[in-house]
């Protein structure tokens, strides 16, 4: 039987380091660089976890203590507290807990693990740290520890959403990067909620950050998800299109109310011009049409009129040949017949 599963989404509110960063950000969307839009979304989004993820701002991550790290990242400090508190529940002091992150962060994922032990929540020995690196011998080194109770929490990346297989008293998962595909995240999901795991209830947070383009992400993949379970019910309702767009995240990423009306400005500017540039081109198409009409009409009058004069011609001929059958050239009759024939099939 499958514990219960609860799933928790709290907003939090940016620091001030990550509004910084945001105003960073926002500059960077409004370059008219091709590439502004695409560039700014993605550090929108990792700024909703931490502001120092981002190399570009901050290249030295070990510049950057683990307190720096935590204090100044809701996500981070939001995770930890709630893992601490959950062991301070005599109840629930023994339990596991995984923090999922991206693996592009794998450099400050030890900065978190220091932090659990600087605050005496963990010992060094209880805290693993796992990414794209880990060799396949320290994988099955960390589920054999992690399923006989001697790894407490697991701070772990990208490849525990599909290798990894763990049993025993796992009672959290936390969430802080959101994928664009929703399988990846019910992966996720399903690998607390499952038949093997003790605990009767379990608990995976979403942390959301305001601000941020997480409420668009959760949102798009809450939408995504529901399309999938809706393919296996024929009674489930249509669900809109769940693509994201790019213009969406930019005029959600300003705050400044004059910078949204100048970007919906230029949003509107630009599809008005693509719709007259499309109104242009079959106004064009139309006119071509319009003068291969009139010359096809030409022609079909000119067609006309030949077969008229073919026809009279022929019965010219015909009567002229009656009054002089002996020495009439009736190859003629036949040539004319052919021409009446000829002027027909290029009138249809």
């Amino acid at each position: 039987v499958r514990p219960d599963k609860k799933v928790r989404t709290p907003y939090l509110e940016m620091s001030s380091q990550q509004q910084e960063v945001l105003q960073k950000v926002q500059d960077i969307a409004k370059s008219n660089e091709d590439w502004a839009i695409l560039k700014a979304s993605t550090y929108w989004k990792i700024n909703s976890t931490s502001p120092y993820f981002i190399s570009e701002f901050y290249p030295n991550p070990e510049s950057i203590s683990p307190t720096t790290l935590v204090d100044w990242s809701p996500k981070l400090k939001f995770t930890f507290d709630a893992i601490k508190d959950l062991k301070a529940q005599p109840a629930l002091k023994d339990k596991w807990h995984f923090v999922y992150f991206w693996d592009v962060w794998a450099q400050y994922l030890d900065h978190y693990k220091r932090y659990f032990i600087e605050k005496w929540v963990y010992k060094d020995s209880e805290i693993w740290v796992i990414w794209g690196s880990t060799s396949a011998e320290a994988r099955e080194l960390i589920k054999e520890k992690f399923n006989d109770g001697r790894i407490k929490l697991l701070i772990w990346g990208k490849p525990t959403t599909e290798w990894i297989d763990l049993q025993g008293n796992w009672v959290s998962t936390h969430i802080l990067w959101l994928w664009w595909n929703p399988t990846q995240m019910t992966q996720v999901e399903w690998r607390i909620w499952r038949q093997w795991n003790n605990s009767s209830q379990v608990m995976v947070s979403y942390p959301l950050v305001e601000n941020s383009n997480d409420l668009i992400m959760f949102q798009k993949f809450k939408e995504k998800w529901w399309r999938i379970a809706s393919l296996f019910d024929y009674n489930a309702p249509d669900v809109k299109d769940t693509k994201v767009d790019y213009k969406e995240q930019m005029i959600a990423l300003m705050t400044d109310p004059k910078d949204k009306v100048a970007i919906k400005m230029d949003i509107e500017t630009t599809r008005l011009q693509w719709e007259k540039t499309i109104q242009t081109s079959l106004i064009k198409d139309l006119e071509r049409s319009a003068v291969t009409i009139k010359n096809s009409t030409r022609e079909l009058d000119n067609s006309k009129d030949e077969l008229i004069r073919y026809e009279n011609k022929l019965q010219d001929q015909k009567v002229l040949y009656k009054s002089h059958k002996d020495n009439w050239d009736t190859d003629r009759l036949g040539y004319d017949e052919s021409e009446i024939e000829r002027t027909k099939d290029t009138i249809k």
